[in-house]
């Protein structure tokens, strides 16, 4: 009877000495020292979760195999941007090719504050590059009010994208449309800043019914004084990328007016962008169309030829001692910054600060 007992407590023992250990091992393989979860005292609640990409350093290219030119590279660059050409110009567009890889080189290899890359615009001829670009810059009356109240209030920097005021990057393809992308964009930023959420609106529906232009380039401020009462959502009027016939849709924006500048200078621009993303216009030179990540900074005549949306500004922004603005584009979220682009805030850069502007009291 006693070893009964005694073989009895020896298995109860093992029992509960296998559980212990069972439970230790799953403990030690969840959770350490280094593994806490911080406390809500530990959360700063005014900081986004993740740390913006315009204030991450830039990240230099290394790797000269993206430099060679040879007709196998050519072809696997076709073979990867998916692009369809005739055999009689094969020819021509590996000329370009070349020498656009010789640029982005040149870029990458100088001290600049923003890196270059081959991408699907490498082989293009001038006339298609134009036709990514379609803003025109419309006389107006319009004036931004600086009083003090408006230079006061503005804070040392800004990014719509992290209070839910930006949509996704779309793509205005071969069409000159850039000027009722940006506009849209910035209707699409007024409708949010004002609390009725996010939604896609139509530049298509500005390029059917606004009378403004289509592919031949347009207007972005008059788009906005257009759009503030009458544009449609993208849903409703899908792009496909030539004018089409107009027809009633319901309106999604309805916006009292609007905030311009005009002046040239960059404390004005910033101070309009401040209120909500901004419809922003400046002269694309040749280098841009391979820009790849930092602060675009080039010699470049002011001018009005490319119509985007400024979401913000900042300043050292990506560690390069550059002021800049926060931009999103409309050639697609495979160019550029994920779609986006840095480029310098301070001199009015390409004529950035000298035709901008947005909708306000939506």
């Amino acid at each position: 009877m006693n070893k009964l007992l005694l073989l009895l407590a020896f298995a109860l023992f093992a029992a509960v000495a296998s559980q212990n250990l069972t439970e230790t091992d799953v403990y030690s393989s969840t959770a350490s020292s280094d593994d806490v979860t911080p406390s809500s005292s530990d959360v700063d609640p005014t900081e986004p979760a993740d740390e913006p990409w315009w204030k991450k350093p830039l990240q230099r290219v290394k790797d000269d195999e993206d430099y060679i030119t040879t007709k196998s590279k050519f072809l696997s660059w076709i073979k990867k941007y998916a692009r369809k050409f005739h055999a009689s110009e094969l020819e021509t567009r590996f000329q370009l090719w070349k020498k656009a890889v010789k640029k982005v080189f040149d870029i990458n290899h100088g001290n600049n504050t923003w890196t270059a890359e081959v991408n699907e615009f490498s082989s293009h001829t001038k006339e298609e590059l134009k036709n990514l670009l379609g803003a025109i810059e419309m006389d107006t009356n319009d004036t931004l009010s600086t009083d003090g109240n408006a230079k006061r209030f503005r804070p040392s920097w800004i990014d719509w994208t992290q209070k839910n005021a930006v949509t996704s990057v779309k793509n205005q393809g071969g069409c000159g449309s850039c000027w009722a992308f940006s506009a849209a964009a910035a209707l699409e930023g007024g409708r949010a800043v004002a609390g009725r959420g996010r939604m896609d609106l139509s530049p298509q529906h500005m390029m059917n019914c606004g009378g403004l232009g289509a592919c031949n380039g347009g207007d972005p401020l008059g788009a906005i004084r257009w759009g503030n009462t009458h544009l449609g959502s993208w849903s409703d009027v899908p792009y496909v990328g030539q004018a089409q016939g107009c027809r009633n849709v319901n309106r999604q924006v309805n916006c009292q007016g609007s905030v311009v500048s005009r002046s040239g200078r960059d404390d004005d621009a910033a101070n309009v962008i401040a209120g909500g993303p901004t419809s922003i216009c400046f002269n694309v030179i040749d280098s841009f169309f391979s820009y790849r990540d930092g602060v675009f900074s080039q010699n470049c005549p002011r001018g009005c030829n490319h119509a985007v949306l400024a979401v913000g500004y900042a300043e050292n922004c990506q560690n390069t001692g550059k002021n800049c603005y926060i931009i999103k584009n409309s050639w697609g979220a495979g160019w550029g910054k994920g779609g986006y682009f840095l480029i310098q805030r301070g001199n009015n850069m390409c004529g950035i600060a000298d035709y901008l502007g947005r909708p306000d009291r939506c």
